[in-house]
């Protein structure tokens, strides 16, 4: 049963079809949702030994970037609540993919909602993919909206008869319910 979703956003337009996928569910299951933003710290090397001038200029774009969050995540709060829905905007001040876990575990989320990122191949190997690591770590069901679609007409599940597929049958059930979605069983 679906209470609390986290959406997972950035502060590029991806984070416009995450919200869209978020309002969704949460309007067909009358839960609430926390929109959230990492602010990641300066990932410099040797930080402590730049010279004064780069730290504060480092340390201004953080300022603006989290104001830019602030104004974000304001107007999708606004966006949401104006559909009817509970809202919970939150900027967490980390790295992405621990923050995301530790406060949909502290917090008691039932699903994590994250857009994919089109990356090549070596930008994949060389910095990774956060909505790869968040799904593969979580302990919820993990959405990761691939592209711009706001409707699914099929959704595949791996189905291999253990205590833990139950619960993705369940939230397949629901998900294809939303959607109005013909599922695929493997």
């Amino acid at each position: 049963m679906l209470r609390k979703i986290l959406t997972a956003i950035d502060l590029t337009e991806d984070s416009k079809t995450v919200l869209e996928a978020s309002s969704k569910i949460a309007k067909a299951k009358n839960v609430t949702v926390y929109i959230v933003y990492v602010l990641e710290p300066p990932n410099v090397p040797f930080f402590d030994e730049l010279p004064i001038e780069e730290k504060e200029a480092l340390l201004n774009l953080q300022k603006v970037l989290k104001e830019k969050a602030k104004e974000t995540l304001s107007e999708y709060k606004q966006k949401l609540e104006a559909e009817g829905l509970c809202v919970v905007p939150i900027i967490l001040q980390a790295q992405v993919v621990e923050s995301v876990l530790e406060f949909s575990e502290n917090n008691d989320v039932d699903l994590i909602i994250v857009k994919s990122h089109k990356k090549s191949d070596i930008e994949e190997r060389a910095i990774g993919s956060n909505s790869l690591r968040i799904s593969s770590k979580s302990k919820i069901p993990v959405l990761v909206i691939k592209d711009d679609k706001t409707q699914y007409n099929h959704i595949l599940v791996a189905y291999d008869f253990l205590h833990t597929s139950e619960e993705v049958l369940k939230f397949s059930l629901d998900l294809s319910s939303i959607y109005n979605s013909f599922i695929i069983y493997l």
